[in-house]
């Protein structure tokens, strides 16, 4: 019919036009589902939702939000979600981000514990 390689995204766009025209039918152009969809917005009062928070108030990564999240679905016998649906979420639930305090690197006191600490320790790296 077409000499379009198998396996190239065009051909079955083509395939498609060329199945409409015989059939008489309008065609749409619509994208074909691979398989199984998953859920795109996570509702910020479900379970999933407290887990995520309670992941990230305990100062975990998205990423891990995501593996504990999926970790419930699966056991829960639902659909699984994306890192991208766990990143939405967060962004939804406004979490209160504390910044790091700035802490000293060091002393220009030669007495003070530090210097002699890095003194100390600079001599045995030289020996």
């Amino acid at each position: 019919m077409l000499s379009i390689q198998k396996g190239t995204s065009i051909r079955c766009v083509f395939e498609d036009i060329t199945k409409c025209q015989t059939a008489g039918t309008k065609y749409r152009g619509r994208r074909q589902a691979l398989g199984e969809t998953r859920p795109v917005n996570i509702p910020n009062d479900s379970v999933e939702a407290q887990i995520v928070a309670d992941v990230l108030e305990d100062g975990f990564s998205l990423m891990q939000a995501t593996r504990q999240v999926n970790h419930h679905l699966k056991e829960t016998e639902q659909p699984l979600v994306s890192f991208s649906s766990v990143w939405h979420l967060s962004k939804r639930l406004k979490p209160l981000v504390k910044p790091i305090k700035r802490l000293k690197q060091g002393s220009t006191d030669k007495e003070s514990a530090w210097a002699q600490a890095r003194y100390n320790w600079s001599i045995q790296l030289i020996l």
